[in-house]
């Protein structure tokens, strides 16, 4: 298991900005809230919640991101090896934020893990005038994502295509 991240204090300023818990979590509540499985099942499955800030952050895979949904998950990554590789990487690499930014939504009682899911308990706040808009692109990515991988199969389906042991 990856530690936790460094102290806030600690952090270099452009890693402090871009990967805080805040940020990171506000992409899990959007993903949390689009993803539903092909069986109708809402809230997240919380192994995908390592996988969606690297596929709406890491520039690479998200220029090579199909528009559609409709696109096969599993296709578009034996046909984007490099996005795949960057994926697997940043996916692993993301671990310590991405469980920091769940304990900092979940003390805040807007996001909950029910079983294997996360789910969205509570609404986000818009926190500074203007601080929501100016990252509705991320928000929407996460969504997007999210809808993308409800149609692409099981977790472990995905985490294979991807490279990384479930």
């Amino acid at each position: 298991m990856t530690p936790l991240p460094p102290p806030w204090q600690e952090r270099q300023a452009d890693f402090a900005s871009l990967l805080n818990p805040f940020f990171i979590g506000a992409l899990l509540w959007e993903a949390a809230s689009a993803y539903r499985s092909k069986e109708g099942v809402a809230g997240l499955p919380f192994a995908l919640a390592f996988v969606i800030p690297a596929m709406v952050l890491h520039p690479t895979v998200a220029r090579a991101r199909p528009q559609k949904t409709s696109r096969k998950f599993v296709k578009w990554v034996r046909e984007n090896p490099v996005a795949r590789a960057e994926l697997a990487l940043v996916s692993r690499l993301l671990g310590a934020q991405v469980r920091e930014a769940i304990a900092v939504l979940m003390a805040a009682k807007t996001l909950s893990i029910q079983g294997d899911r996360l789910l969205p308990t509570g609404a986000l706040s818009d926190g500074a005038s203007g601080t929501r808009s100016a990252i509705n692109e991320y928000l929407e990515d996460a969504a997007f994502c999210a809808r993308w991988l409800a149609t692409a199969g099981s977790v472990s389906a995905i985490y294979e295509a991807i490279g990384i042991r479930p």
